[in-house]
């Protein structure tokens, strides 16, 4: 279903339809596969996440550009951030994603949506950081991913995305905290992670 789709967008877009349904459509079938396998599906391609963002920038930095495509863009970058080579290139991708969930209301709690998927990115953020060696920027950004998390929690308990993010924030500041040889913060941060990831387990139908 997924492929015929695409095959049906792309015939619109091909013939010069550039509405928003038609463009978020067709991005939505580049990307959808990728959230099955790492590698996507039958007949997708590994450049598609890439194109599908490149379809949705326009409307992302338009006048009009609605909150799905605004979402799907901003989760679709974080995806992409794992696939470049250079760190800082990865950083850059996050923070672009951190800018426009910013602007839909992420860190003043207005969209829970926005603020779990916020979270999501600054902890993908936290990782780049993380490799290159960045601990105290690591150590920072887990921080607020953990508030962020608490908070969104709070207001929608049910929030899986959130309990998830609980949990990498704990998992990322054990390993800050690993990299320092300070043993017992990590086994402290460790233990919530472990924590975490049994709640998210136990709420998840």
């Amino acid at each position: 279903s997924i492929a015929q789709a695409r095959k049906t967008f792309e015939k619109l877009h091909a013939g010069g339809d550039n509405s928003e349904p038609v463009v978020y459509g067709l991005a939505l079938s580049l990307i959808a596969p990728f959230s099955f396998s790492a590698v996507g599906g039958l007949g997708s391609e590994l450049g598609d996440p890439q194109r599908a963002a490149d379809l949705l920038r326009p409307l992302v930095n338009g006048p009009s550009g609605s909150r799905r495509v605004k979402l799907t863009y901003a989760d679709t970058l974080n995806g992409l951030s794992y696939s470049k080579k250079s760190g800082e290139d990865a950083i850059a991708l996050c923070e672009e994603a951190r800018t426009v969930l910013t602007g839909l209301g992420a860190l003043d709690l207005s969209d829970l949506t926005a603020t779990s998927l916020y979270a999501d990115v600054s902890d993908s953020q936290a990782r780049h950081q993380l490799w290159l060696g960045r601990y105290d920027d690591a150590e920072q950004r887990d921080r607020e991913v953990y508030d962020l998390a608490e908070k969104a929690l709070a207001k929608r308990p049910g929030d899986i995305r959130a309990m998830r993010n609980r949990y990498y924030a704990a998992e990322g500041l054990a390993i800050v905290a690993m990299r320092r040889h300070d043993y017992a913060t990590a086994a402290r941060y460790t233990a919530r992670s472990e924590q975490a990831a049994e709640e998210a387990v136990r709420f998840n139908p």
